[in-house]
């Protein structure tokens, strides 16, 4: 009863700070880059005093560009990338716990799974080894939540946004906007009653 009346914020800072402190311990406290993240790197500071120009070739430049206005506020390059990639994956705690069913959430096992799963070691890692996708996953997830919340006017703005972010950071996102077109076509009779058929198209196109 008492894990059911946690806010999805706390759990959020329970699991993001559990996955920090672990990977700080794994990686004893150094930078370990491989060459994409070094590539990310290496972008997020050609950012930060100069604006991409195009979508980009090898590497597409949400996930850097992001860094680097975070890294605005006075942080490095590094943390800042760091702080976005937590970010991401404390959305994505917080989300899955605002949408678990009040019954799940009354067991402690459905607690014990998602911190589990926050504090394997390739989500810590890929959070110190600045990665693209913790954040390419919560634009995904976000993408699935959105989608579940239709025919809201809301929830198909942000879903073509999400669509959107998850391009600009994978090119593989590119496929969000066939899922969407998929799931508008199964729902077409939901939108048709509800009168935002044509607001679906628009905001699509």
């Amino acid at each position: 009863m008492i894990l059911s009346k946690l806010r999805p914020i706390t759990v959020g800072t329970i699991g993001i700070c559990c996955a920090l402190l672990l990977g700080a311990i794994w990686t004893r406290g150094e930078r370990l880059l491989g060459n994409d993240s070094w590539g990310y790197l290496e972008l997020a500071k050609q950012y930060r005093t100069t604006p991409p120009t195009h979508l980009g070739d090898w590497w597409p430049f949400g996930f850097p560009g992001l860094g680097a206005l975070v890294s605005l506020s006075g942080l490095s390059i590094y943390v800042s990338l760091v702080v976005v990639s937590a970010a991401a994956i404390f959305a994505i705690i917080v989300g899955y716990w605002s949408f678990l069913p009040d019954s799940c959430k009354e067991s402690p096992a459905a607690l014990m799974v998602l911190l589990a799963a926050v504090c394997a070691p390739v989500c810590p890692l890929l959070v110190y080894g600045l990665m693209s996708e913790p954040l390419f996953s919560a634009a995904l997830f976000g993408l699935a939540l959105s989608i579940s919340c239709w025919p809201s006017r809301a929830a198909i703005i942000a879903a073509m946004v999400l669509a959107t972010m998850a391009f600009t950071i994978r090119y593989v996102g590119a496929c969000g906007y066939g899922v969407i077109a998929v799931c508008a076509a199964l729902s077409w009779s939901q939108f048709k009653q509800a009168r935002r058929l044509l607001f679906l198209l628009f905001s699509y196109v």
